[in-house]
């Protein structure tokens, strides 16, 4: 079954696969991530050809249904018909999270942690760690890097000839 989309990349008989996966992998950088992408879109494309967000409702699980969210939200920009899931996503109210932002922090410390706890137990991590990687610690707290990107640019930092090198400073001095 095609998509009656003005202006849409689908063929008549079909959706073309194939380019919908050239379009993944050039799109992600993970071979993980456009592999669940076109696996979910596969799975529902029939949301966008229906034009019905029925399915979606019925998913268990916040996780799983964003990443089918996500996955449909792609293949209606290849698709040329971005507008109209957006459309579909505010008439079916399918919104792109719980409410919950801070949930994912607490449960990555303890799910009995608020988040004064969880800055409290970060400081009590830097008091009893050596002063250089305390200061890790607190420079990835402020900057909101994920760990590997914060010790890399910490290395960056004290390696003076690197420092010097980046590109991204050269406007910089």
């Amino acid at each position: 079954m095609a998509l009656e989309v003005v202006g849409s990349k689908a063929p008549a008989q079909g959706l073309d696969w194939l380019g919908f996966q050239e379009y993944l992998s050039k799109t992600y950088g993970s071979k993980n991530t456009a592999k669940v992408t076109l696996l979910y879109a596969k799975k529902f494309y029939h949301v966008l050809v229906q034009n019905d967000a029925q399915d979606l409702l019925m998913i268990e699980g916040v996780e799983k249904r964003m990443n089918v969210m996500k996955s449909i939200t792609v293949l209606s920009k290849y698709l040329g018909c971005f507008d109209r899931w957006q459309e579909m996503r505010r008439r079916y109210s399918l919104k792109w999270s719980n409410g919950d932002w801070n949930k994912p922090f607490d449960r990555l410390f303890n799910d009995n942690l608020n988040y004064d706890a969880m800055l409290q137990r970060v400081k009590e991590m830097i008091k009893v760690l050596p002063p250089p990687y305390g200061n890790i610690i607190k420079f990835d707290c402020l900057t909101g890097l994920r760990p590997a990107e914060a010790v890399e640019s910490v290395r960056l930092i004290n390696d003076k000839e690197a420092f010097a090198n980046t590109t991204s400073l050269k406007g910089w001095r």
